[in-house]
């Protein structure tokens, strides 16, 4: 199948490639920073700016970033936890 690159929206210095763990039927659930995410039709990060910070990695790859103000995931957090997660935390302690 044909992967695309898609730059980001211009608020953090990140390429993508949409999709990148497969399409639907390979959306997969894993643990992320010791919670269980769900990585759905998720992208995969393919190059970061040595400004951006990487908070947490699957398969080896980033999957939780922090530029600035600015967070991003390439999973659902919301969608497996009972508890506020550290992402929500932090998400949290920026508003």
């Amino acid at each position: 199948s044909r992967q695309e690159i898609q730059k980001s929206f211009g608020l953090m210095p990140v390429t993508v490639i949409r999709n990148g763990y497969g399409r639907q039927l390979e959306s997969h659930t894993a643990k992320v920073s010791g919670y269980d995410v769900s990585f759905i039709r998720a992208p995969v990060v393919t190059d970061i700016a040595d400004t951006v910070e990487t908070l947490a990695v699957h398969q080896e790859t980033p999957v939780w970033l922090g530029y600035q103000k600015h967070r991003l995931s390439t999973f659902h957090a919301e969608l497996n936890m009972d508890a506020p997660s550290p992402m929500h935390r932090e998400f949290v302690s920026l508003v």
